[in-house]
Order: C-alpha cells, then sequence, then structure tokens
C-alpha cells in the first residue's frame, strides 16, 4: 500500500505542476491585476496563496462528494478527483490525505513561482505610454483566460 501511496503522490504532484503551468488562468489573472492596481510583491503573493488555497480546497471539496456518492464531479481541478477515487476505494484515508496534500502544495507552489517570477521580471520595466492601460489590460487578460477555458478547455 505504500508503494502506491507514493506513486499516486508523485503523480500528484506531476499533475499538479503540469496543470498549472498548462492553465494560464492559475496565474496570467494575477500578474496583470497586480501590474494595473500597483500590488507590492508581498500582496500579490498572499493573494495568488489565497486564491490557490481556495482553489484546491474545492477541489478536494468535490472530489469527496463525488467519492460519498460514487460519481465523478468534475470542478477547477479535474485531474485532482480520479487521483482521489483510487486511494478512497483502497478505503485509505491517509492516501486520500497524502494525494490531495501533495497535490495542493505543488499547485499553490508552481502558482505562486508562475506569478512571482514575472511579477519581479516586470517591476524592472517601465513603459509610461502603455501604464495607463494597464487595468484594460488587466481585464483583458481575464476575459480572455476565462474565454480560453470555457471554449478551449483549458
Amino acid at each position: 500500500m505504500m508503494n502506491e501511496t507514493l506513486i499516486l503522490a508523485g503523480s500528484a504532484a506531476g499533475i499538479g505542476f503540469i496543470h498549472t503551468v498548462l492553465g494560464p488562468d492559475h496565474y496570467l489573472p494575477f500578474i496583470a491585476m497586480s501590474k494595473a492596481r500597483g500590488w507590492s510583491g508581498a500582496l500579490t503573493a498572499i493573494i495568488t496563496l489565497l486564491c490557490g488555497i481556495c482553489h484546491i480546497t474545492g477541489s478536494i471539496i468535490l472530489g469527496m462528494v463525488g467519492l460519498f456518492f460514487g460519481i465523478v464531479v468534475f470542478g477547477p481541478c479535474e485531474p485532482l478527483i480520479p487521483l482521489l477515487m483510487y486511494p478512497a476505494a483502497k478505503s485509505s484515508a491517509l492516501a486520500v490525505a497524502a494525494v490531495g496534500i501533495v497535490f495542493g502544495l505543488v499547485t499553490i507552489g508552481t502558482m505562486l513561482a508562475c506569478v512571482m517570477v514575472p511579477y519581479y521580471g516586470l517591476s524592472k520595466i517601465s513603459i509610461p505610454h502603455a501604464e495607463r492601460y494597464s487595468h484594460a489590460a488587466a481585464g483583458l487578460t481575464v476575459f480572455l483566460c476565462g474565454g480560453a477555458i470555457k471554449f478551449l478547455g483549458l
């Protein structure tokens, strides 16, 4: 059982990383809004962290609902749900917790890295004429990320 749990936790880490990097909605809106609103690095990191925690918590709750009712429930982190179902089918609450925690930590850590690296990179660049359009650019970024999720399935 321990080997299965390690394999599942490793898979959860890999999927959490890939899921986050391939989903621009996990980082682009935070970068755009922080630039438009003039957020500090600390505030940007805190908001990203809190949103990441809510994102993962919602996924875990949906996964648990699916386990309880024996159905597949899709939510913000669809890859997490099958990973939770397998250990749960083996009646291992510890494995379910381990997979959920690993997935959450890797997803949130990747979100923070994908937000903070560009945040600090952009802080070194000043384009005064473009900065007056930063609010519109932030809104367009959120709109395009939403459209990508809806129409491209990202």
